[in-house]
């Protein structure tokens, strides 16, 4: 494999795993729970970056990005996380640094000629903890997107320089948090039962309503985390989902809480 195009994290291959492994997350708008509940699983969908049909998934914490109407305050347009147990996910077809959708939010950062394929990760459960442990040193400042800010690395690995400078940057650009969050991407479905889905984090209104409460809770045991209605728009409810995450992980000591 050449320089330009080994898996970014074969550049440090020797980085020890020294974290417990994180969940996976996938976040969506409200209205996609309808096929959801009907169907009893997370399914791939066609895909127009990669033209197959994928499931996508953030490893260790929540990225949401609505794909329209980010200002509704309509239900449906609401976010709506799963947090799926580490176990769940047996193969992963790809990984990548950050969300590939947003590369080219990226650009600032990138030399003109770098493309999305040369920030792939291998596709392992290990590789995304050492991605963690290299550039976060941690789980705790991985989800709060605190990256380290010094390196040793060959500076050969142009590829490492400009995802550092991703993560790393703090001028005024136009992306967001999910240029820090590890990219998942699998070729079949995630079945929804407990052992599969550790919580659903929804708006109350939803936790609330008698139908999601007889499949979610009753009939498929999964927990559900409330978020309380602010009557604000949709895009306003991401930071509310992360709190209720980080609880969680606290919980589960994966992460410090420091």
């Amino acid at each position: 494999m050449s320089l330009k195009t080994q898996f970014l994290d074969e550049r440090f291959i020797t980085t020890v795993i020294k974290h417990p492994p994180l969940p996976f997350f996938h976040c969506c708008e409200a209205f996609h729970l309808q096929d959801i509940m009907d169907s009893g699983k997370l399914s791939p969908l066609p895909c127009k970056v990669y033209g197959e049909d994928l499931l996508y998934l953030f490893y260790g914490k929540p990225a949401y990005k609505s794909s329209e109407l980010s200002n509704s305050r309509l239900t449906f347009m609401m976010p709506i996380c799963f947090i799926i147990n580490n176990n769940a996910v047996s193969t992963i077809k790809r990984a990548v640094a950050f969300d590939s959708g947003a590369f080219d939010l990226y650009s600032p950062f990138l030399h003109k000629n770098m493309t999305r394929e040369q920030f792939l990760v291998s596709p392992t459960k290990d590789a995304l903890n050492k991605m963690v442990h290299y550039f976060f040193n941690g789980n705790d400042p991985y989800f709060t997107g605190d990256a380290q800010k010094n390196l040793d690395y060959d500076h050969i690995h142009f590829q490492v320089e400009g995802y550092h400078s991703i993560i790393t940057g703090v001028h005024k650009t136009i992306e967001d948090d999910r240029k820090g969050s590890l990219e998942v991407q699998l070729d079949y479905p995630i079945a929804l039962n407990e052992a599969n889905i550790e919580a659903i984090i929804l708006p109350e209104v939803l936790a609330l309503s008698p139908t999601i409460k007889h499949i979610i809770t009753n009939t498929l045991h999964i927990p559900m985390i409330p978020v309380k209605n602010y009557g604000v728009v949709s895009k306003d409810y991401y930071v509310h989902i992360l709190e209720e995450t980080k609880k969680l992980l606290i919980k589960k000591k994966l992460l410090n809480g420091s």
